[in-house]
């Protein structure tokens, strides 16, 4: 059974500390769509997520989309 993380937006209230914080603790790279949203790059291409500016935690956390081969067997 495979079931991965396909995408992960997370709310940030720095955009250039968040930036490097996450450059250098996951090696992720990043493209700006503007000051409010960066996109995390997947290695292979396109987007894993990106971080949206915001102002300090969101109540439930961070979004995540998760990816299933079979979803009724997961």
């Amino acid at each position: 059974m495979v079931i991965r993380i396909d995408n992960i937006e997370l709310s940030v209230s720095d955009m250039e500390r968040s930036k490097d914080f996450y450059g250098t603790l996951f090696g992720w790279t990043f493209t700006d769509y503007g000051p409010g949203y960066a996109g995390i790059q997947k290695s292979g291409g396109g987007e894993a997520g990106g971080l949206r500016l915001g102002s300090g935690s969101v109540t439930g956390g961070p979004l995540v989309i998760l990816y299933s081969r079979n979803l009724d067997e997961s």
